[in-house]
């Protein structure tokens, strides 16, 4: 759930400005359609929350999920069944990691209207805000924020995703460029999985529209069993 960010210097402020105008606004009738879709499959959004831009007269300010009127702590903010869930699916041959994830998030986007998740597909933001999609200009402006300390192995690294793509996926980065699409979104949208000690991840529908923080502003908590995926508020989240 969205609370204003707190920006500590010059380079988060930076970094913050270019990845906002990256997105873009859903239309409200997908965003309604993915509701209806999520209901009809078993699954439950309180509906004391929205998604929207956080300035709602501008497209490219920050999209996430808003509530709308005051909600108790305690409160179950997204449940789903787990077959609504993007994840590997071993039938298939998917690995039970974060690249079965990518592997079935992309033949979920190559099937399109066909998919099963399609209100899910529809409505995915194809631009995720890491650096490996930057522009030339942005990735040229984050090495200059960052100078000569630019970080390796960290989320600032350009590059980074896509060669753990190519050499721990198998991925064709220049031949198959839904794969490719599918990585970085699965690095951008994904959760870690709590019951799958190998490194998996989940792609949960609504729920990774929550733009997500740490520390004293976090305001959920997540309850996997073998059968649901839950998201309760973990403290009092006002409207």
């Amino acid at each position: 759930m969205i609370e204003p960010p707190l920006f500590n210097n010059l380079m988060t402020r930076l970094l913050i400005l270019f990845v906002f105008v990256t997105l873009a606004a859903a239309d409200d009738n997908d965003v309604g359609d993915l509701v209806t879709w999520i209901n009809s499959v078993g699954g439950v959004v309180d509906p004391r929350q929205v998604i929207r831009t956080e300035e709602p007269n501008d497209p490219s300010s920050l999209r996430g999920v808003f509530a709308t009127a005051n909600i108790a702590k305690g409160t179950p903010l997204v449940d789903l069944p787990m077959s609504a869930i993007i994840k590997p699916n071993t039938d298939k041959g998917d690995p039970p990691n974060m690249c079965g994830t990518v592997l079935s998030l992309k033949r979920e986007i190559e099937l399109g209207d066909k998919s099963f998740f399609s209100p899910y597909v529809k409505i995915i933001d194809y631009h995720p805000f890491i650096p490996d999609t930057y522009s030339k200009a942005g990735q040229l402006l984050l090495k200059k924020v960052f100078g000569n300390n630019m970080p390796t192995m960290s989320q600032y690294e350009i590059g980074r995703h896509l060669r753990w793509l190519s050499t721990g996926c198998g991925a064709d980065i220049e031949n198959d460029p839904v794969f490719v699409q599918a990585g970085l979104l699965t690095v951008a949208r994904s959760c870690s999985d709590p019951l799958n000690e190998g490194g998996g991840s989940l792609i949960v529908p609504y729920y990774d529209m929550y733009n997500h923080i740490n520390g004293r502003r976090l305001n959920t908590i997540i309850r996997r069993s073998q059968k649901r995926f839950k998201v309760i508020a973990s403290k009092d989240i006002k409207a």
